[in-house]
């Protein structure tokens, strides 16, 4: 693996642990849990719709986290 790949895939990393602070991203995963239709779907689905709840209630330290995955074309 050239040294170029392992940067690029250590971005990649980087970009997602932060994404993972927002409500956007939150609220894909619950759409997409919501869409399976289980009820051990739809479980997770309203936990990652809290966990949106709660990234937003700290909105003040994850707008950056917001404008990031703007920036990024809501790559989460």
């Amino acid at each position: 693996m050239t040294p170029e790949k392992i940067d690029r895939i250590a971005q990649l990393l980087i970009i997602d642990l932060l994404l993972q602070g927002s409500a956007r991203y939150w609220l894909k995963r619950a759409d997409d849990f919501a869409a399976v239709g289980t009820p051990a779907c739809d479980e997770i689905a309203r936990a990652c719709r809290n966990k949106a709840v709660m990234c937003r209630s700290e909105d003040e330290r994850n707008e950056w986290v917001e404008l990031l995955a703007l920036e990024l074309g809501d790559v989460a």
